[in-house]
């Protein structure tokens, strides 16, 4: 949701309690600390699995087939250690955390599984299936993404919201969001993981779709690095802003930019989380910072020492 309001007047959305109020201490908590306090604090019941389905709006869409046969096998050995969590609906029961034990245990042919059930709202239940993946590094670039767009979505939260729940930084929620707008072919691309996320991000800065589809097929046939690709865009719009505005002129001299320049130009990028391009010399030149909404101006702002 948009911010139509200016820098200076931007006021912080509060924020409501969601799943780190259940926490122990921290304000994003580790999941394996959660279910460890969800099993001291109920009682860990051995429920049949056929009666547990998986969540329905599991943020992971993808299970690795060879590391869930590896884990089935240690199942096989010495059982399910740490339960899983579950809330009750209609006859059965819907997995909270856990799922791939859970797929786990059925391939080594377990009939039941040991889990805690609790007492959730819908949200604390998206919450806590998001915060364990992530925290597990179990989603890949677009699952993630689409976890963080499903929260803003059906719970309203602001980027700023989300970032707080899942405990990632905003620019890293940014940047996640935009690979959403990428072309079907691309994400296709991201998904077969014939390019990675940082080809992906550097792609998504680009305003024309046609833009992004004539690198990432150079991507493709040259096998280009991330570094590389954004060398390339970088320059591009380099000489589209030299032609057309004089103060971006640089003299032969300095055409080939100073390595501190290339160094702060990716500082800046990680700080922002935005493409950012600094033309010119040590000495003189510009930023061009690229922005996609109010809210990425009201952000750079507060970076840049504004006061609410």
């Amino acid at each position: 949701m948009m911010n139509e309001k200016k820098p200076a007047r931007m006021k912080r959305p509060g924020l409501g309690k969601g799943i780190e109020s259940l926490a122990p201490s921290s304000a994003v908590p580790s999941v394996k600390v959660w279910e460890e306090e969800a099993k001291k604090s109920g009682n860990v019941h051995e429920i049949a699995v056929s009666e547990i389905t998986a969540h329905e709006d599991q943020p992971r869409k993808y299970f690795d087939e060879e590391a869930l046969e590896e884990l089935a096998e240690s199942i096989r050995q010495v059982g399910v250690i740490q339960p899983i969590l579950v809330v009750r609906r209609d006859s059965g029961y819907m997995i909270v955390s856990g799922e791939r034990r859970y797929r786990a245990a059925r391939k080594a042919g377990l009939k039941t599984i040991p889990a805690v059930e609790m007492s959730l709202t819908d949200e604390k239940i998206d919450e806590i299936a998001i915060i364990e993946n992530i925290q597990r590094e179990d989603l890949s670039p677009l699952e993630e993404a689409g976890a963080y767009q499903a929260l803003m979505r059906r719970y309203g939260y602001t980027q700023e919201q989300v970032s707080e729940k899942v405990g990632k930084k905003r620019s890293t929620i940014t940047n996640a969001l935009r690979l959403l707008k990428l072309p079907e072919e691309i994400l296709t691309g991201l998904a077969d993981n014939k390019i990675s996320a940082g080809h992906a991000r550097a792609l998504a800065g680009l305003k024309k779709e046609s833009d992004m589809k004539k690198y990432y097929r150079m991507i493709l046939d040259k096998g280009l690095s991330v570094r590389n690709i954004e060398k390339m865009i970088s320059d591009s719009n380099g000489k589209k802003t030299s032609a057309n505005d004089p103060d971006m002129t640089i003299s032969s001299t300095a055409k080939k930019k100073a390595g501190e320049l290339v160094d702060l130009e990716t500082m800046l990028m990680e700080k922002l989380g935005t493409r950012v391009v600094i033309n010119g010399t040590e000495k003189k030149g510009k930023i061009i910072i690229d922005y996609y909404s109010m809210d990425d101006l009201n952000r750079f702002y507060e970076f840049l020492g504004g006061i609410e």
